[in-house]
C-alpha cells in the first residue's frame, strides 16, 4: 500500500508532500513537480521466529537527497516471511535498511544500515531449554476376575485357583476347548486359603462364591460339590518413564528507532515468546520491523513488515524534524 499527499503553496515557496509504502512489495515513486529535493526513511522488516526469537530490522533513513521533477525512483518494502529472513527495504540506492535474521538454534541477528544514516535492529533471544526428567515407580499389575476360571490365557494355574479348598477329589469347573464344562482334580493345596504364589511370578486369588453346579455329564462326579469362584491375579510390576525436554521461545528482536539501536529480545521466560518492538515511521506511526516471537514447540511467526516514507518541504528532516 502507497499513499501520496502535496499541499499546493503559494508562489515561491516549496511545496510539501509524502509518499507512504506499507505493503510488501516493489514500487516506483515518481517526483512530484517543483521537487528537487527529499528526505526518505526506510525500515527493514522483522525476522520470522521459529524456537528462537528473529532480529528487529534497521532503520535507515537519509535527507536533502536531490532529485528531479518526473524521476523515478524504485522504493521496495521488505516482507517478514513466517520463520524465515525479514526483507530489505529501501529508496533508491541512498537509503536501504536491513531486515532481521530468522531465529532458529539461536536468536535472530538484526538487520543492518546498508546505505544512509540510522540504527540497526535489536536481535532476537535465544530459546531456554528445561531439561526433562526420567525414572521408575513400582505398582501393581492385575488381570481379572475371571467367571468359571476361563481366563483369556489358558494356566492350570488359573484353576488351582478356583480349587484353593484343596480336597483330593475336588473337581474344578473349568472352561474346555470344546466349549463346554468338563471337571479336572488337582491336588491339595491350603486348606480354605483365599490365594498363592505361582511360579509364573504372579499372586493369584479366588474371590467371591458364585454358585454350585450340579448333574455333570460324568455320573461319578455328580454328587461332588463343585463350587464355581471369580479368580483373579496380580503380580508387582516396575513402570519406566521418561518426561521430554522443554522449551522456552525465545523474544524477537525490536527494530531500530530514529535515536537508538533496537534492543535485544529479554531472556525467555514462558513457552511462547513475545513479538519485538516496531518502529514508528516519524509521527505517523506504525508498528514496522519487529522481529517475531520464539515457540516453545518449535512453530514458525511471522515478524511485522517493512516500510518506507518519503517527505518533501523546507527543512522536513529524518529521524524527528517536521517529519
Amino acid at each position: 500500500m502507497s499513499t501520496l499527499g502535496a499541499k499546493k503553496l503559494m508562489a515561491g515557496k516549496t511545496a510539501e508532500g509524502q509518499a507512504l509504502y506499507t505493503s510488501p512489495g516493489t514500487y516506483s515513486f515518481v517526483v512530484p513537480p517543483a521537487v528537487t529535493s527529499v528526505s526518505a526513511l526506510a525500515i527493514g522488516a522483522g525476522g520470522g521466529g521459529a524456537r528462537s526469537g528473529g532480529g528487529g530490522g534497521a532503520y535507515a533513513y537519509g535527507n536533502s537527497i536531490k532529485v528531479t521533477p518526473g524521476q523515478t525512483i524504485t522504493v521496495v518494502v521488505g516482507s517478514s516471511p513466517s520463520g524465515g529472513n525479514g526483507g530489505d527495504s529501501s529508496f533508491g540506492s541512498t537509503v536501504s535498511a536491513g531486515g532481521g535474521r530468522s531465529g532458529s538454534s539461536s536468536g535472530g541477528a538484526g538487520g543492518t544500515v546498508n546505505a544512509g544514516s540510522g540504527n540497526r535492529g535489536g536481535s532476537g533471544s535465544t530459546y531456554t531449554t528445561i531439561p526433562g526428567s526420567s525414572g521408575s515407580y513400582q505398582t501393581t499389575e492385575t488381570e481379572g476376575p475371571y467367571y468359571d476360571a476361563s481366563p483369556p490365557t489358558y494356566s492350570t494355574a488359573w484353576y488351582q485357583a478356583d480349587d484353593l479348598e484343596g480336597t483330593d477329589d475336588k473337581a474344578v469347573m473349568v472352561w474346555s476347548s470344546n466349549g463346554n464344562y468338563g471337571p479336572y482334580r488337582y491336588g491339595d493345596l491350603s486348606y480354605n486359603a483365599t490365594s498363592f504364589q505361582h511360579s509364573d511370578g504372579w499372586t493369584y486369588y479366588r474371590g467371591s462364591y458364585r454358585g454350585v453346579f450340579e448333574g455333570l455329564r460324568q455320573p461319578s462326579y455328580r454328587n461332588t460339590n463343585l463350587h464355581n469362584y471369580e479368580v483373579s491375579r496380580s503380580r508387582p510390576k516396575t513402570v519406566y518413564y521418561t518426561n521430554p525436554d522443554t522449551y522456552y521461545g525465545g523474544n524477537g528482536g525490536n527494530a531500530g528507532t530514529g535515536t537508538s539501536v533496537g534492543a535485544n529480545g529479554s531472556s525467555p521466560s514462558g513457552t511462547n515468546g513475545s513479538t519485538g518492538s516496531g518502529s514508528p515511521l516519524a509521527s505517523s506511526g506504525g508498528n514496522y520491523g519487529a522481529g517475531g516471537r520464539g515457540s516453545g514447540n518449535g512453530s514458525n511467526s511471522t515478524g511485522t513488515n517493512g516500510a518506507v516514507r518519503i517527505v518533501w518541504g523546507r527543512g522536513r528532516a529524518f529521524p524527528a524534524t517536521k517529519v
